[in-house]
C-alpha cells in the first residue's frame, strides 16, 4: 500500500505518533480541535483504518514502503 499524503496529513499523523492528543495537536498547529478531528477522520478514511493506533501503524508501513524504493 503506497499512498502519498499531504504535508498537513503527514504532520498530524506524526504528532499522533508522538502521543499527542487532539487538543495538544490543535494548540501546536494553531487550529481548532474540530479541525484536527476532521483531518484525523479523513486520514482514517483514506487509510482504511478506525483507530489512532492503526493509523500510526499504517503510516509507518507506508513510510517504509516509500523508503524501500
Amino acid at each position: 500500500m503506497t499512498r502519498l499524503f499531504s504535508p498537513r496529513q503527514a504532520e498530524i499523523v506524526s504528532l499522533v505518533a508522538g502521543g499527542l492528543g487532539d487538543k495538544e495537536i490543535a494548540q501546536q498547529l494553531g487550529v481548532s480541535v474540530s479541525t484536527v478531528r476532521t483531518h484525523l477522520q479523513r486520514l482514517y478514511r483514506d487509510m482504511g483504518v478506525h483507530s489512532r493506533s492503526r493509523a500510526v501503524a499504517t503510516w509507518f508501513q507506508t513510510q517504509r514502503e516509500s523508503n524501500a524504493r
